[in-house]
C-alpha cells in the first residue's frame, strides 16, 4: 500500500495515503461491456487491492451500532433511516481521477449526454476535473451478516442521483450483486422516475404512490436483514449483475435497483454517485440562450 510516515508526534499517527496514486491506477486497456441499462468495466483498477486497504482504515459513523442497541432495546430506530450495511462517507476529493475515468465512461455509454463531451477534451479536462469532485459523492459500503435495517429498507428503491458507479473492493459471496427491477402496477410497468412522471392517469399514478409508501418506504420498525424475494406481483427483475472483486458497474441512480446479498459473508462496494454537470458557457452561447426565462429551460 503507498502510503508516508514520518516519525514525529502526533504526524505519527495519522495514516497518510496516497490516493491519487492509488485512484490513478485505472487500467489503460479497459474493455467497456454496454448493455444500454448499465455497462460492465471488468479489471478497472490496478491497485484495487491498495484501494481496499486504503478504504477500509476510513472510519464510518455509529449509525450500525445505534441501530442494533435500539433494534433490541425498543425495536425500532428513530434516527433517520437505516438501510442495509455500514456506510463510510469518503472526501470525493480523495477520488478525483477515479471520478473522471468514471465520468468518461458514463459519456461512452451515452449515459451523460454527448454535448458535455467538451469537459473531457484536452483543453478543458483539468479544469473540470477540478470541479468533478462537488458534483459527486463517494461512499463505502459493506454489507455484512447480522445487519439491522429499517422495515422495507430491503425493497428495490430510487437513488437520489443521475448516475451510479459501484466498484466490488473484495472477493464476494456467492450471489451477491446489483438487481435491477421494473414496478408492475396494471398496464404500467415503471422502471424508474422517468416512466413514473409518464404515467397519464392521476388514478394509476395515486395508486403506485400508495402502494410505494407502505411496501418501499421504510418505517421506524427495525428488523433483522433477511434476503427476500420482492413481491412478485408487483416487483419484476429485469437484471441481475453478479459480483466480482474489481468489477465496476455503472448505470443510472434513478432507476429501482437493489445490492443483491444473501446475507452470509461480507460484501465490501465503493459507490460514486454523479449528477448531470451544468452546461458549458460555450455550450449556452453555440445554443443563443441569452434570457433568464430561457435558461430555466435548461436541466443543468
Amino acid at each position: 500500500m503507498t502510503m508516508l510516515t514520518v516519525n514525529d508526534g502526533i504526524r505519527n499517527q495519522i495514516l497518510e495515503v496516497d490516493w491519487h496514486s492509488i485512484c490513478g491506477s485505472i487500467t489503460s486497456t479497459q474493455d467497456i461491456e454496454d448493455y444500454g441499462d448499465y455497462a460492465i468495466i471488468d479489471n478497472f483498477i490496478e491497485k484495487i487491492d491498495e484501494l481496499y486497504e486504503a478504504c477500509i482504515r476510513y472510519p464510518s459513523d455509529a449509525r450500525s451500532k445505534l441501530a442494533e442497541s435500539s433494534h433490541l432495546e425498543f425495536g425500532e430506530f428513530k434516527n433517520g433511516y437505516k438501510f442495509p450495511g455500514i456506510e463510510q462517507l469518503l472526501p470525493s476529493d480523495y477520488f478525483n481521477p477515479l471520478l473522471f475515468s468514471c465520468y468518461k465512461s458514463f459519456i461512452e455509454c451515452e449515459f451523460i449526454p454527448h454535448d458535455l463531451d467538451t469537459n473531457i477534451s484536452d483543453e478543458g479536462k483539468y479544469k473540470f476535473m477540478q470541479k468533478l469532485p462537488r458534483l459527486s459523492v463517494v461512499k463505502g459500503t459493506l454489507l455484512h451478516e447480522g445487519m439491522i435495517i429499517n422495515q422495507n429498507a430491503n425493497a428495490p428503491g430510487l437513488g437520489n442521483f443521475d448516475y451510479q458507479a459501484t466498484l466490488f473492493l473484495n472477493d464476494p459471496p456467492e450471489g451477491s450483486g446489483l438487481g435491477q427491477y421494473n414496478l408492475v402496477f396494471g398496464d404500467n410497468r415503471v422502471s424508474g422516475i422517468e416512466d413514473l412522471l409518464d404515467i397519464e392517469n392521476n388514478d394509476d399514478k395515486a395508486e403506485i404512490g400508495k402502494w410505494l409508501n407502505e411496501n418501499a418506504v421504510c418505517g421506524q420498525e427495525t428488523v433483522e436483514y433477511k434476503h427476500t424475494i420482492p413481491d412478485n406481483n408487483h416487483w419484476d427483475q429485469t437484471r441481475f449483475i453478479p459480483a466480482q472483486k474489481n468489477r465496476l458497474i455503472l448505470h443510472r441512480g434513478t432507476t429501482f435497483q437493489r445490492y443483491e446479498y444473501l446475507g452470509q459473508g461480507d460484501l465490501y462496494m465503493l459507490n460514486v454517485y454523479m449528477n448531470n454537470p451544468p452546461k458549458s458557457q460555450e455550450f449556452l452561447e453555440e445554443n443563443q440562450i441569452e434570457s433568464d426565462a430561457d435558461l430555466s429551460l435548461i436541466h443543468i
